[in-house]
């Protein structure tokens, strides 16, 4: 054990796993966190280096040189095994939150054989768990609560790399993905969202439209706003209906969402006017979006201050 405020050596720990490690330790919330050659997870006191507790996966004789460290946030620590499993366990006294086997489909053909390793350490953003083995799987996790978001069928011994809204893999095949990063709760309310919306309504007229909303709205704890757009020309299109007040004249940060993922869609470029019933604004997207229209004054209120 060192001692890392003085770089002087503090000692062994007083107990350390017989089997060789896997990979590196990780520390959190004063535990160091271990894995074995034999898919167990050792947790010791990070000052006396006494046992905490203690837990094990399958054995899994075959297995890639090396390993992951665990990841650890929010009290919860991810335990990949060479075994494909995950473990999400609690720091403090090692109670599973939730486990998943990842391995893929059967007959899949796969560039590591029948390894079923998990080779790359899992990465935990904003609350979503992703972790991506040898055998052919790329889930998305909750955190808390071990539900799947959503899964690829990707493979690969490389740990992914979230940036934004995006996460980018190296496959087995030497193919590098970006993927769009579906956040817990998103995927839910996107299907909730189109589950109730009657695409013929869109043109079916005003009243059409706007019950149709309201209907997927409801359908949404809280509600949510909703922005619908068409493409003319270079521009679009936008009706906004927003939770609470139903169809607005305009929106501003709708106006500039709606474009920038017309953008990301291929639909529009980066200089364009968004046309609500409300009025015309121009939205530039760059490394800012920016937003500009036409200001008129409609009313001169007076108020007592203090």
């Amino acid at each position: 054990m060192e001692r890392v405020h003085t770089g002087t050596f503090g000692g062994r720990f007083p107990e350390v796993p017989a089997t060789p490690l896997r990979a590196a330790p990780a520390v959190a919330e004063g535990q160091v966190l271990i894995i074995t050659a034999d898919n167990q997870l050792y947790t010791l006191d990070a000052d006396t280096g006494q046992p905490v507790w203690r837990h094990a996966g399958f054995f899994e004789g075959a297995g890639l040189l090396g390993g992951p460290s665990p990841a650890v946030d929010r009290g919860v620590v991810v335990v990949p095994y060479s075994s494909a499993e995950v473990f999400a366990l609690r720091v403090d006294n090692g109670r599973p939150v939730w486990n998943e086997t990842m391995i893929g489909a059967r007959g899949d053909v796969r560039a590591f054989g029948n390894l079923t390793d998990i080779r790359g350490r899992p990465v935990i953003d904003r609350g979503l768990v992703l972790a991506m083995g040898t055998a052919g799987q790329l889930p998305a996790v909750e955190l808390r609560s071990g539900q799947r978001v959503w899964e690829r069928g990707i493979g690969g011994s490389q740990t992914p790399w979230t940036a934004g809204r995006f996460v980018f893999v190296t496959t087995a095949l030497h193919a590098l993905c970006a993927l769009a990063l579906t956040l817990p709760g998103e995927a839910d309310i996107a299907r909730e969202i189109s589950a109730n919306i009657d695409p013929d309504a869109v043109f079916a007229g005003r009243e059409a439209l706007t019950a149709t909303i309201a209907k997927a709205n409801a359908a949404v704890a809280g509600g949510v706003n909703v922005e619908i757009i068409r493409v003319s020309g270079d521009d679009l299109v936008l009706d906004v209906f927003e939770r609470g007040a139903g169809r607005t004249q305009a929106c501003g940060t709708g106006a500039c969402a709606a474009a920038a993922v017309a953008n990301d869609w291929g639909l529009v470029g980066t200089d364009l006017k968004v046309r609500m019933p409300g009025g015309i604004a121009r939205i530039g997207l760059g490394e800012t979006v920016t937003l500009a229209g036409p200001v008129n004054a409609v009313a001169k209120v007076e108020y007592p201050w203090p």
